[in-house]
């Protein structure tokens, strides 16, 4: 997913992947008919939306915003909510009582502002890097008996999201809904906390620009590393995983 410009907010960027849908797909920059782009974001969609503009980029069949807790398709009228998922991951989801767990583990992180969060999505900002708050915010929703599951995204930004909620969840469960099989999805990812998404699917690329973080999956052998940064090493993954061949 190739980074746009520096925001506002949680400073997390829109970034898309390419997924192949039948019919009314819209066109690539490649000219590859049969490819669409779909953007993943922290960020809900009305920001992702405004930030994407300014990539000059196809209109996106599908939007995963709020980390992976909302999901858009595209319609002639706007983008259009995926009800269902929501209704999916909001069983026994509790935003009150994770707000009041979390409440604990102040000053370590402290609450971002409302319009970075969501119904599903419980978004921190953490006041000094600290590696080892992960474990940390587990225990403490264990001993309260939420379920609920923390991701640390950038290296400084927390969120608390329903524990079947995730932009890798969000994926498959698109390509179930549209009858896509996992391989038809290239995800593109250079943040800190992006390495479940790429662990999670089978065709992967790390833009020559991404964060330290990343260097572990190397090894791993779906997820392409390309020699250029940004939307070039996305064309590079095209390329590798023959998508533009295809």
């Amino acid at each position: 997913m190739p980074r746009a410009p520096a925001g506002a907010g949680s400073g997390r960027q829109p970034g898309p992947s390419r997924c192949r849908q039948p019919g009314g797909v819209a066109p690539s920059p490649a000219a590859e008919p049969q490819l669409g782009i779909g953007v993943t974001s922290g960020r809900a969609i009305r920001a992702a939306r405004q930030r994407f503009a300014e990539l000059h980029l196809p209109e996106p069949c599908l939007w995963i915003s709020q980390a992976g807790t909302e999901i858009h398709t595209r319609s002639p009228q706007g983008p259009v909510p995926d009800h269902h998922w929501q209704r999916h991951i909001g069983r026994r989801w509790s935003r009150g009582a994770v707000v009041t767990a979390m409440a604990a583990l102040e000053p370590r992180l402290r609450l971002q502002d409302p319009a970075q969060q969501g119904p599903f999505k419980v978004s921190f900002l953490l006041q000094e890097l600290d590696q080892g708050i992960l474990p940390v915010v587990r225990q403490t929703l264990q001993q309260h008996h939420l379920p609920a599951r923390p991701h640390l995204f950038q290296h400084w930004y927390l969120d608390v999201l329903p524990p079947t909620a995730s932009k890798t969840e969000a994926l498959r469960y698109i390509a179930l809904r549209w009858q896509l099989p996992l391989t038809a999805i290239l995800v593109q990812a250079s943040q800190q906390g992006d390495g479940e998404l790429l662990r999670g699917l089978p065709c992967g690329v790390v833009p020559d620009d991404h964060d330290p973080a990343l260097e572990s999956l190397r090894n791993h052998r779906r997820v392409f590393f390309a020699s250029t940064p940004q939307a070039w090493g996305l064309l590079e993954g095209l390329d590798h995983h023959r998508f533009l061949r295809r």
